[in-house]
């Protein structure tokens, strides 16, 4: 097993031997992810876990879904960081499986890996993240994959409560000014978005659980449970991410078999009759039966009914008019401790 910490952070490797792995993992675990090498400490530093969000459940926001009626665009990134200081296995695994299921519904798919000719580098990873969402109108669907390592660093902005940014790390990053931070993600593929444009993403790296700094989190077994989490940030568009882990965890590369979040949500979302629960709660159970410590999140632009049905080809919210986003009202019956 390995972890998609960052190319700056110690990983572990799988062992032949059961009990030498499950103490590996145990170490880990006490340190509260992989541990900071050289002289970056000063410039990378983990998350100490603190809770950024509210704790009570907010109001649904009414609609349904509603099937997409324009274009269909994808972009996929997987980051082995092949001859690398710290390589993962699984990266470029996810990238082809999740583009072949993508492809499957329809989508003109962008890929970015190790392996193609222009490499997911900080420069083209933003630059194909600004063209999947350029142009893009009400009816379109949108899906941005992520397969490679997260990092957590110091924050500039005023607006990240535990003092800390969570961040992609591309091909060529070599410093923490090199990330792509989880601003930059929210200002390049969610903040430009119109009404009635759905977006979906998958992040499966280390720190990521408000990796693209939507202001909804899911939580608990509630069709209504979703927590504030960044209250500054609105859209009017239709965007959900899952993401691997929380901001304090890792997130596991399982080698050739890809990453755990990414293994997971392709069973989620193709086994019949899923929704946004199912989906959900099918990557914790995944990831309960793996014994992996990480935590799956889901969060959004809006708060929605999580029992609606899940497809990357609908527009799942009151896409014809542009709403002020919901406002955080609480709901009895549901109630984070």
């Amino acid at each position: 097993i390995f972890f998609r910490a960052s190319t700056m952070s110690c990983l572990a490797r799988k062992s032949a031997d059961q009990k030498r792995e499950q103490q590996v993992l145990k170490e880990l675990n006490k340190l509260g992810g992989p541990h900071v090498v050289g002289a970056l400490l000063a410039e990378y530093n983990l998350i100490a876990g603190t809770d950024l969000l509210s704790t009570s459940c907010l109001s649904v926001e009414d609609g349904a879904a509603h099937p997409s009626t324009g274009a269909k665009r994808a972009l996929v990134c997987g980051l082995n960081y092949r001859g690398g200081r710290y390589p993962l296995h699984g990266c470029i695994v996810d990238a082809t499986n999740i583009s072949h299921w993508l492809r499957a519904q329809g989508f003109t798919v962008t890929v970015l890996t190790d392996d193609t000719p222009t490499r997911p580098t900080r420069s083209n990873m933003l630059a194909a993240m600004r063209a999947l969402v350029q142009g893009a109108r009400e009816g379109d669907a949108l899906f941005f994959a992520y397969s490679g390592h997260g990092a957590s660093i110091t924050a500039n902005a005023e607006d990240e409560a535990d003092g800390k940014t969570e961040t992609l790390v591309p091909l060529d990053a070599v410093h923490a000014r090199d990330f792509i931070q989880d601003n930059e993600v929210w200002g390049t593929l969610v903040a430009p978005l119109p009404a009635g444009v759905a977006l979906h993403c998958v992040l499966d790296c280390c720190h990521s659980g408000t990796g693209m700094d939507l202001p909804f989190e899911y939580k608990g077994e509630g069709a209504a449970c979703w927590k504030e989490a960044h209250a500054r940030n609105a859209s009017h568009a239709d965007v959900v991410a899952f993401s691997g882990c929380e901001d304090d965890q890792t997130s596991a590369d399982l080698g050739a078999k890809g990453g755990a979040l990414t293994n997971a949500f392709l069973e989620g979302v193709q086994r019949p009759g899923a929704t946004f629960k199912s989906v959900y709660d099918h990557i914790h159970a995944w990831m309960n039966k793996g014994r992996l410590t990480q935590e799956p999140v889901m969060s959004s632009t809006n708060t929605f009914d999580v029992d609606l049905p899940f497809s990357v080809s609908n527009v799942w919210s009151k896409a014809s008019k542009a709403q002020e986003p919901p406002a955080a009202h609480s709901f009895s019956s549901c109630v984070i401790q």
